[in-house]
């Protein structure tokens, strides 16, 4: 008769999840500016890679931050005419 652990079968998978998901020990702190958002590098990352789709949402959210900046910037001027 055959038998195994569910148990730690679950946690060994879990735990390799966990650790596939620490990008600072694969590609280093250096991945991460000092606020612990994903740097743009331009190191080749293949389309689609994690990396490559952290670094493209991180660059969305700073665009959308320096639009809503802006427009932030515009309604005070308009407020104050």
């Amino acid at each position: 008769m055959i038998s195994f652990d569910t148990y730690a079968l679950e946690r060994a998978i879990d735990e390799r999840i966990e650790s596939a998901f620490e990008l600072g020990d694969v590609y280093s702190d250096s991945l991460f500016d000092d606020e612990g958002k994903v740097g743009y590098h331009k190191i080749a990352f293949n389309p689609g890679h994690l990396i490559d789709v952290l670094q493209s949402q991180q660059n969305q959210i700073t665009e959308l931050e320096d639009k809503i900046l802006n427009l932030y910037n515009e309604l005070k001027l308009i407020k104050e005419k």
